[in-house]
């Protein structure tokens, strides 16, 4: 007889936290009621799994959902946690050992936080385009490269030309420089309070681990890995690694989150060296079981599912 497939719906979290009352009410994140409602929502419709059942090939139940948090923000504790005990719920949460660990706001994570403390973009794209005048060796234009690029789903042109600029198109050594003169004219001059207040601590994902939620590797810098060198993507990896088993994750329940779903040949083949078995994509669609490859499992957003508990 041929196995019966599965279908399972997960799902991918960012920022959750009350927006209108926090101090970036700008910020792209999903206000704490519409995540209540989302909650009631999937509860109603999908039966949430344990991430450890899906580790161990468990039959899945109909309509099977999973829940991923990524980045290790402040949010997940605060306000996630509570809620999933609430509704008996258990996570996938991904933090990144620079930013819990060593007091460090991640490039993606300023990013997010100068967005949201200027209200025009354009006068980010204008900075922008004024650095890249001044540093004419790199040889990116700005007013060409936006006129190359496709509206994403999420965002404007300018707000997707800022975001390409300041994470990928530049070079390591230009972009750094950057991002850091805008995070301290518009956001923080005090990184390490600001890394303190944005993320999780180890005690804090110490607690959420012995309350039965998952840690996921999400790599030491968040970097993209296909941006790697094979052996700078195994340092990000064991790094990762050696920091969820020193929180008590043992070996046989190491999943890996890829940072911005990015993920290489390589990247695979260094997971199944170190025995991982799960790893989550950005690849909108449910996840086929048997079937998908159980490295690269695709996960939809949460804007992807009703935020209404009546839907």
């Amino acid at each position: 007889m041929p196995k019966t497939e599965s279908f399972l719906t997960i799902v991918m979290y960012h920022y959750i936290r009350d927006l209108k009352n926090s101090a970036y009410p700008e910020i792209k994140g999903l206000d704490t009621a519409l995540f209540c409602e989302q909650l009631e929502y999937l509860s109603r419709h999908y039966t949430c799994i344990d991430p450890k059942d899906l580790m161990s090939g468990a039959k899945l139940p109909p309509r099977a959902a999973l829940l991923t948090f990524d980045d290790g923000y402040r949010d997940h504790y605060e306000t996630v946690f509570p809620l999933l005990r609430e509704h008996g719920i258990k996570g996938v949460f991904a933090p990144v050992v620079d930013a819990c660990a060593k007091g460090r706001v991640l490039d993606v994570n300023k990013i997010h936080f100068i967005l949201a403390s200027v209200p025009n973009a354009n006068t980010l794209v204008r900075a922008i385009d004024a650095y890249l005048v001044a540093h004419n060796e790199l040889g990116i234009r700005g007013p060409e490269y936006r006129a190359s690029m496709v509206k994403r789903r999420f965002d404007t042109i300018e707000i997707s030309y800022i975001k390409d600029i300041l994470q990928k198109a530049l070079p390591l050594d230009a972009r750094i420089p950057l991002i850091d003169e805008l995070f301290t004219r518009h956001v923080s001059a005090d990184e390490a309070d600001f890394a303190a207040s944005l993320y999780m601590n180890n005690a804090e994902l110490r607690e959420l681990r012995e309350a039965g939620m998952s840690l996921s590797v999400h790599g030491s810098t968040h970097r993209w890995f296909s941006s790697l060198e094979p052996e700078e993507q195994e340092q990000e990896i064991c790094e990762s690694i050696r920091f969820l088993e020193g929180l008590g994750v043992a070996e046989e329940e190491i999943s890996i989150t890829y940072p911005y779903g990015d993920y290489t040949d390589e990247t695979l083949a260094i997971a199944r060296r170190y025995g991982i078995r799960l790893g989550f994509t950005v690849r909108q669609a449910c996840a086929r079981l048997p079937g998908d490859e159980r490295l690269t499992l695709p996960r939809f957003d949460t804007n992807d599912i009703p935020k209404k508990r009546d839907a």
